[in-house]
């Protein structure tokens, strides 16, 4: 599988080793040059590319990994620049808005897994972090059911445990369990 990683902080980098373990080929793009590069020097990515498209072209599987205020911008902006085979994914901690900037495409899959660490950035990735993790899947109505059954394979390879809900019910769970 080829994966495009949007984002190479911690979570970003840590999917791409864990990707990386189950040989797949990640391919990284960040805003941020120095923090593609420290990604790309652990070997959480195996290429980064200057532009979001470069970095989209022959994706199978794009993961947008972007703070949770640029989240839902950065998914739209994924979808236009991305291939109609690409599948796309996010990591963020809330979905009902990131569902409805992905205006019910058949290739939008929100995702959050339920891990992290106190540790920022890619220096202290690891390919261990979704072990055993819970990584809530949110698809509608409208999600592809061969995109799901991809998404829901390659969750499980890196090492967690997908669960489907609702992208309302979801944020309903996490604002009572994170408050």
């Amino acid at each position: 599988m080829r994966l495009a990683v949007i984002g190479t902080g911690l979570i970003g980098a840590s999917l791409g080793l864990g990707a990386k373990r189950v040989g797949a080929t990640v391919c990284g793009f960040d805003e941020d040059e120095a923090t593609a590069e420290i990604a790309l020097e652990r070997g959480a990515v195996d290429e980064v590319k200057p532009t979001l498209g470069e970095a989209l072209g022959g994706a199978e599987l794009a993961v947008v990994a972007v703070p949770v205020g640029h989240l839902a911008a950065q998914v739209r902006t994924v979808l236009e620049a991305s291939a109609g085979d690409c599948t796309v994914t996010d990591v963020g901690s809330t979905k009902s808005a990131v569902c409805e900037a992905a205006a019910d495409s058949a290739r939008f899959i929100g995702g959050h897994p339920v891990c992290g660490s106190e540790a920022r950035g890619p220096e202290n990735a690891r390919a261990e972090l979704f072990d055993g993790a819970t990584w809530f899947l949110t698809p509608v109505a409208q999600t592809d059911p061969e995109r799901y059954r991809t998404l829901h394979a390659f969750v499980a390879a890196v090492g967690a445990v997908p669960v489907a809900v609702d992208p309302d019910a979801h944020d309903r769970l996490v604002a009572l369990t994170s408050h």
